[in-house]
């Protein structure tokens, strides 16, 4: 079955990689959950540990950010923010990235380094192997074509 460009499934695929590296690391099963928000609306969170109060948000890129893509990023600080709210407590909250491009952004002094910090959102980097890397540049390359046309 050939997939149309855009399409984000080698990303997906590689979110699940990182999660079980992360969850290696940290000797828990990262898995996803959904936390009910109200009768029409939930929170879809990546990788959940309830026993270890674990919260995390993967972000599959290869390379620097563009444009909104930043936007993204954004979304997952107030996704991790609200779902500690909705379930009380002090959760430690993580953003998963592929590349250390990638999370520069929120390494530096933009504001959004600035809502991680005062929010105690912690930044991971996978040890990502070349092979993933690889498929995920691929991806991006084709997307980045499909959507110019």
């Amino acid at each position: 079955m050939n997939r149309h460009p855009s399409d984000s499934t080698v990303q997906r695929e590689a979110e699940v990689e990182l999660l079980e590296m992360l969850g290696h690391k940290l000797g828990v099963a990262l898995l996803p959950h959904t936390v009910k928000l109200n009768d029409k609306s939930a929170l879809q969170i990546d990788g959940f540990d309830p026993t270890g109060r674990i919260l995390c948000e993967v972000y599959a890129h290869v390379g620097s950010l563009r444009g909104s893509q930043s936007d993204k990023l954004a979304s997952d600080i107030l996704k991790l923010n609200l779902t500690e709210a909705r379930l009380g407590g002090r959760w430690r909250k993580i953003l998963l990235f592929a590349d250390q491009a990638a999370c520069k952004q929120l390494r530096g002094s933009s504001w959004l380094a600035e809502a991680c910090k005062d929010s105690r959102v912690e930044i991971e980097v996978a040890d990502a192997n070349n092979k993933m890397q690889g498929k995920v540049t691929e991806a991006q390359r084709k997307q980045r074509m499909a959507n110019v046309e």
